[in-house]
C-alpha cells in the first residue's frame, strides 16, 4: 500500500510536466497513415522499466500458516451446489 500511495509515490510537479511536455512532442512527430514510431519506442521504454520495477520487488517470505488453525482444503469454486 505504501508503494501504492506513499509519499514517495507521487512524482515531483516539474517532472510530471517534464513527461507529458516529451509525449506531446513525439505525437507531434507523427506521420499521417503510418504508425507514430516514436510514440511506440517511448512505450517500449516505460513498459521495460515497469518490467525492472517488478522484478525488482523481492517477496517478504513464504505464508505458513500457526498448527492450530485449519485452511479450507477445497476452493469455493464449486457454485452449482448451493445451500439455502
Amino acid at each position: 500500500m505504501l508503494r501504492l500511495y506513499g509519499n514517495r509515490s507521487v512524482k515531483s510537479i516539474k517532472e510530471k510536466k517534464q513527461e507529458e511536455q516529451e509525449i506531446t512532442l513525439l505525437q507531434s512527430k507523427a506521420s499521417v497513415n503510418s504508425p507514430n514510431f516514436a510514440i511506440l519506442e517511448k512505450l517500449k521504454q516505460e513498459m521495460k522499466k515497469l518490467r525492472e520495477m517488478k522484478a525488482a520487488i523481492q517477496p517478504i517470505g513464504k505464508f505458513i500458516p500457526p498448527d492450530d488453525v485449519d485452511l479450507p482444503s477445497s476452493s469455493g469454486a464449486d457454485l452449482n451446489n448451493v445451500d439455502l
